[in-house]
């Protein structure tokens, strides 16, 4: 085996190494939108063989700066976060579908390490 090959194959066995991840949503400031999304973001989830755990909400916040996306101009978002299993097939297609929601106007995923055992 050359170190391509090598190579390859780590990436390929890290692939389906299933990891805790956290996705934060700011989403458009409409009560009606945010049961969508995050019912949408749940499914993508689970149609990629991931597993959400947990889920939680700041609420209606002003955002730091104002952000212009689909011609419209946001002074404030309602943040939430999901916490979920995955491997990296879901998280791509996660980050992929999300990006492209016109209702969500900024997304972070975050990789959560797990608290060492003692």
């Amino acid at each position: 085996m050359n170190i391509s090959q090598i190579r390859e194959e780590i990436i390929k066995s890290k692939q389906n190494e299933i990891r805790t991840y956290e996705i934060g949503l700011i989403i458009e400031p409409n009560e009606q939108i945010v049961p969508y999304v995050i019912e949408r973001v749940k499914e993508i989830i689970k149609q990629h063989n991931g597993n959400v755990i947990s889920e939680s909400e700041l609420g209606r916040r002003n955002l730091a700066y104002p952000i212009r996306k689909n011609r419209k101009k946001y002074l404030e978002g309602i943040y939430k976060f999901i916490v979920f299993e995955g491997t990296q097939s879901t998280l791509e297609n996660l980050n992929k579908l999300v990006k492209i929601d016109e209702n969500v106007i900024r997304h972070i995923i975050l990789r959560v390490k797990s608290p060492k055992k003692s």
